[in-house]
């Protein structure tokens, strides 16, 4: 299958259905790349609210919340 194959595949999947994709890829970089989870767990623990993103941010990154 060829990558624009697979780009329409997900092009016609319900929003739902990309998340979990997403989150499947997302997974997989964390399993290939230690330094990304060390820097994801220095994000999470961070204590500084100056630091964090409101969810509207995540919300206007990601286009989540429409569904």
């Amino acid at each position: 299958m060829t990558m624009s194959a697979i780009k329409s595949e997900i092009a016609a999947l319900a929003p739902r259905q990309r998340r979990e994709i997403m989150a499947y890829i997302v997974g997989l970089q964390f399993a290939e790349d230690e330094s990304l989870v060390e820097r994801m767990s220095r994000k999470i623990d961070d204590k500084d609210p100056k630091n964090w993103m409101s969810p509207e941010e995540l919300d206007r990154r990601l286009g989540t919340l429409n569904d």
